[in-house]
């Protein structure tokens, strides 16, 4: 339970980490002289997308094994 509740209390963490990322990504696509920043943030954001499912699936994993163990 306290797992499940942990990973849900996540949630503000990842809106940061996406509110970074957008700035990011507008900051590289109006700045010329951070143009060259472009494939780093594309992998960030990759990083973003793989570490939001492994978030989800681990909340699905940790809300299945408390419904089990009650």
């Amino acid at each position: 339970m306290r797992a499940l509740e942990q990973l849900r209390g996540m949630e503000p963490d990842l809106a940061r980490m996406h509110e970074a990322l957008a700035g990011a990504e507008e900051v590289v696509t109006i700045a010329p002289l951070r143009w060259r920043r472009r494939r780093d943030v594309k992998r960030y954001e990759r990083g973003c997308e793989h570490f939001d499912r492994v978030t989800l699936e681990s909340r699905e994993l940790a809300r299945w094994a408390t419904t089990s163990l009650e």
